[in-house]
């Protein structure tokens, strides 16, 4: 898509790598891109701010660390180091140090990245309430699409836990209206069929899932999600080491594996 990448002003440059790749959740190429801005323009911080995030999202973790420095200098009065040093937290396994620096982010910029992040922790610990919360303020400002999926997703998965199920059907349906296919959207599905007492219908969803066959890292990631919250633990890390076998250069499958197997403790 960006073979012509010096063909194009930064500006599209940027739209190309930040707006396209991260977004895609491609880090791998993502990563590429944003080291080919640096080494034309070494002042661009929107393209060091990429190139730290899909390293960390690569695991390559400690390179991640040595840049930070430089975007420190670029850009003194950014709260997006506080959003990278959660992530790298989250990655090494350190909740609770990772939604410390959320929470520091938060408190300077109403991201709707760094509102997400920690909402998703806070859901993985059971903090609902602060959760839904967070989520709530997100989705007011959701930069695109697939963020505003995710925050409903989350946002139903939340209310489900809590038995709020008027709430949790409202998202369920404005999701709906964006993409039904989501593996995330069916599995809600399913958890508020079984709620309702649906069970015939909650069992068709389930097979319906667990018939589904991944196209992409993310989609490995999801479903070794679902198995973990279905307490299938072992199923769970034997996705992951399905989709490591078929996409060995996808880190965000490892890392997922790690963050499951401290969760599973």
């Amino acid at each position: 898509m960006v073979e012509n990448l010096f063909e194009y002003s930064d500006d599209i440059k940027r739209y190309h790598t930040w707006n396209y790749y991260l977004r895609k959740k491609d880090f791998t190429n993502a990563n590429k891109y944003f080291e080919i801005l640096i080494n034309v323009n070494d002042k661009l911080y929107e393209a060091y701010f990429g190139y730290v995030y899909s390293l960390i999202e690569i695991g390559k973790i400690e390179e991640a660390m040595n840049l930070i420095r430089n975007l420190n200098s670029l850009n003194p009065q950014t709260t997006e180091n506080y959003f990278l040093l959660s992530k790298i937290c989250e990655n090494k396994g350190n909740y609770k140090e990772s939604l410390d620096y959320l929470t520091q982010a938060i408190s300077k910029a109403q991201n709707p990245h760094y509102l997400l992040e920690k909402a998703k922790i806070n859901y993985v610990f059971d903090n609902y309430k602060d959760s839904i919360k967070d989520l709530n303020l997100a989705k007011n400002i959701s930069q695109n699409k697939e963020m505003t999926q995710e925050i409903y997703n989350y946002l139903v998965a939340n209310y489900l836990k809590t038995k709020d199920l008027i709430s949790a059907q409202i998202y369920l349906n404005k999701n709906s209206t964006l993409d039904k296919n989501q593996l995330m959207y069916k599995y809600n599905l399913y958890n508020l069929y079984k709620l309702q007492g649906s069970e015939r219908i909650a069992f068709d969803t389930l097979k319906e899932i667990q018939a589904y066959n991944p196209k992409n890292p993310q989609d490995y990631i999801d479903l070794s999600e679902i198995y973990y919250d279905l307490s299938d633990f072992e199923e769970a890390i034997k996705i992951l080491n399905k989709g490591i076998k078929k996409f060995p250069q996808a880190a965000s499958l490892n890392i997922q594996k790690t963050k499951l197997l401290s969760r599973i403790k």
